[in-house]
């Protein structure tokens, strides 16, 4: 590279030494025509040209100089760019790792609170479905003991404590009664309580109100305790009537039993 600015410092000396001889063509011939016959002359035409190409290679030299700092300094400045460009690709390089990192936590964050989650909502199912069982087993004993209590306890006695409570309460224990131990028990009631506490037997375990004019359900449907009444139940009279404002009250104190459809 040096060379190659070297020459072309050279060249260009020489074309300037070529257009100034250009320039001044007659004198110099003048003086080269005297230089051919005069030594003097040729002594001071060389001294001239010494003097015009020291002063041309000193230009050459500070052109060479000047270039040289500035490819230095061009140098340094590519050395810096490049050593601050490596470092902001290291950074971003470290930021991307950072984030896919942080990215990676977050997910196995989340999957692991989801696992947990799913495990606490399968104890709570479980916990659940225990209670109930337990609750259920609970109720169930609860109601064979309710039952158990009625059917030692004697009718007229019964009657009235059943006839007092919530009817659900007392269809439910009812029902856990045998049919006969029931249609005594209704039996000792007054007949609109009875009526409408064998309406709630035959529809159970039915919730939803019947809508005006739905015809009844089937017997089967029902609780029909007729078969278990004694066999003189009929012959004494002692029916359910359709209408309870039409019933009989010394019926319902008759302790063989009551018809239920």
């Amino acid at each position: 590279m040096k060379n190659v600015i070297l020459f072309c410092g050279i060249l260009c000396s020489i074309f300037s030494v070529i257009y100034a001889a250009d320039s001044n063509a007659q004198p110099t011939k003048s003086v080269v025509g005297r230089a051919a016959f005069d030594p003097e002359a040729a002594q001071q035409l060389a001294k001239q040209c010494d003097a015009i190409f020291e002063a041309r290679k000193q230009e050459i030299a500070t052109g060479l100089l000047q270039l040289q700092q500035q490819q230095s300094t061009l140098q340094i400045l590519s050395a810096e760019n490049t050593k601050l460009l490596k470092e902001k690709e290291e950074q971003i390089k470290l930021k991307e790792q950072a984030l896919k990192q942080m990215y990676s936590d977050m997910r196995g964050e989340q999957a692991q609170k989801q696992s947990e989650s799913d495990a606490k909502l399968a104890q709570a199912k479980k916990i659940l479905a225990q209670n109930e069982e337990i609750l259920k087993e609970i109720t169930n004993a609860k109601d064979s003991k309710l039952a158990e209590g009625y059917a030692k306890m004697k009718d007229s006695k019964a009657a009235p404590i059943l006839a007092a409570m919530p009817e659900d309460d007392a269809v439910m224990i009812l029902l856990s009664l045998k049919p006969n131990q029931m249609a005594s028990i209704l039996a000792q009631m007054q007949p609109d309580k009875a009526a409408e506490l064998t309406k709630l037997i035959k529809y159970f375990p039915a919730k939803a109100p019947v809508p005006p004019g739905t015809p009844p359900p089937a017997l089967n449907e029902g609780i029909n305790v007729e078969n278990n009444l004694p066999q003189n139940a009929n012959e004494t009279g002692f029916d359910t009537p359709t209408n309870p404002q039409n019933a009989n009250p010394s019926n319902y104190g008759n302790p063989n039993g009551v018809r239920i459809y």
